[in-house]
């Protein structure tokens, strides 16, 4: 069978492609070719033929958003197992499969509210370059990940066994609190926490985000150091007594 894999519409910042991508790579003795969906093959019009290539030429064809059949011709032989494919031996030698490509779904600024945040751990601070991983999410999810103020795409990934996701912040983010925000395969939101990328050069904590504003938790840390300073002071004044 010739390897085919669908690529769907990818976002840059809150823009998605217009286009995606139908990747063909068949044997060198196979044919193919790619219709819009509900052509037929027999008396087929050109405007209804996507693209074509001939025995062993690979393809890597753009298409817009929508449903195609795509076709394979063996020119010598016949194929073997299916799997996704379906043959036609009444009519002729040849496989087909019916793919869709669906529209881009980008994320949505306005999305990131309280009431969508969570559904993960963050630590609260990461380095430039530095790798962020967020834990509490389920194994083997495949996710989108997003930082925010400026959108910037931090690629799809995996959830390993143990519930994390590790990823790569880019070295040119500007220093400052960001948002990091996860989206499952269908494009919604899972949800999203706070972290503060540091400025180059520092390094990056551990303390974990779990819900907690930053800036309250940073607060309040100030406090519990001026008050362990007051109480040094009262002891060493009891002590001169």
């Amino acid at each position: 069978m010739p390897a085919l894999t669908v690529v769907q519409p990818t976002c840059t910042g809150l823009n998605a492609a217009p286009t995606g991508r139908l990747v063909i790579e068949p044997a060198a003795s196979t044919a193919w070719l790619v219709i819009t969906n509900g052509s037929s093959l027999f008396g087929l019009n050109e405007e209804d033929v996507v693209a074509e290539g001939d025995a062993g030429v690979a393809g890597d064809v753009a298409v817009a958003p929508g449903a195609y059949d795509v076709f394979a011709f063996p020119l010598a032989g016949e194929f073997g197992e299916l799997g996704e494919w379906e043959a036609f031996p009444e009519v002729g030698n040849f496989v087909s499969r019916t793919v869709t490509v669906t529209a881009g779904t980008c994320p949505a600024v306005d999305e990131l509210t309280e009431a969508t945040r969570g559904g993960f751990t963050a630590p609260a601070t990461v380095g430039p370059g530095g790798t962020l991983v967020l834990s509490g999410l389920p194994a083997g999810a495949v996710l989108h990940a997003y930082l925010f103020s400026v959108p910037t795409d931090l690629g799809v990934a995996t959830v390993a066994a143990d519930g994390t996701l590790r990823l790569t912040v880019p070295a040119g983010i500007a220093a400052g609190t960001h948002r990091v925000a996860l989206y499952r395969a269908d494009g919604t939101l899972l949800g999203w926490q706070y972290v503060e990328v540091l400025a180059a050069g520092t390094g990056a904590g551990t303390l974990a985000v779990t819900g907690a504003d930053p800036q309250a938790a940073g607060l309040a840390a100030a406090l519990l150091v001026a008050a362990g300073g007051a109480l040094v002071l009262a002891r060493r004044r009891q002590t001169a007594r």
